[in-house]
């Protein structure tokens, strides 16, 4: 079993192996040399870094002030955003309670929503019926502008029969004026034929007052001849007798 030797490891204690040993030492001492230059020029550049950043620390102090001042801004603001944060609390609520409405609305307007549909169906089928009908009221147009055409026709002679008639009017008015004439006269010759048939009538009563006097003598002169009949009979009888 080889023997422990310290750093130069187990073998031999040879030369070569302390002047190995001894290699690494050196290399080991260069990299602490440039370690510790590249730590010296650290802190030179450390030593500058703190210079500036003691010409820093005025600013700093003034930003520092700043920044005071903004935080009491910013109090501030958080109070007043801390209100804001309240309204909109409540906004949030009176949001919810609009949203709440809303899908009320929306469900109510989805029910109308099928309503219309239906009544959109409804009013296609008429539609469909009224196009008929239109369609049947413009043969009724057609003909009705036919029969109009006829009564224009029929307005024109009646027109002229209506002159026809007015001119037979006047006429008749002057034919009216000459019979109210007649009937004037003839008014007046009723009178004077009423006065006549008055006295004709009251000569006639006197007539026939007479005829019945003249009735009553012609009986008693009857009467009387009968007697006389009687009385010759008589002397005749007498006479035939003497």
């Amino acid at each position: 079993m080889a023997i422990f030797r310290g750093d130069g490891g187990s073998g031999d204690s040879s030369t070569d192996a302390y002047a190995s040993q001894i290699a690494v030492y050196a290399q080991t001492a260069t990299t602490k040399a440039n370690e510790a230059e590249a730590s010296a020029t650290a802190a030179a550049t450390s030593a500058t870094n703190a210079a500036n950043s003691e010409a820093g620390v005025s600013t700093d102090a003034t930003a520092a002030a700043a920044s005071a001042t903004a935080a009491a801004t910013s109090a501030t603001n958080a109070g007043t955003s801390e209100t804001n944060a309240a309204t909109s609390a409540t906004n949030a609520g009176t949001s919810e309670t609009n949203a709440a409405t809303s899908a009320t609305n929306a469900a109510t307007s989805a029910t109308n929503a099928g309503t219309s549909e239906t009544n959109a169906a409804t009013s296609a089928t008429t539609a469909t019926t009224k196009a008929s009908e239109a369609s049947t009221s413009a043969s009724n147009a057609s003909g009705s502008a036919t029969a109009a055409s006829t009564s224009a026709t029929s307005a024109a002679t009646s027109e002229t029969n209506a002159g026809t008639s007015e001119s037979n009017a006047a006429t008749s008015a002057t034919n009216a004026g000459t019979s109210a004439t007649n009937a004037a006269a003839s008014a007046t010759a009723a009178s004077a034929s009423e006065s006549n048939a008055s006295t004709s009538e009251t000569n006639a009563a006197s007539s026939a007052t007479g005829a019945a006097t003249s009735a009553t003598t012609a009986t008693t002169k009857a009467t009387e001849a009968a007697t006389s009949a009687t009385s010759a009979a008589t002397s005749a009888t007498t006479a035939t007798t003497k």
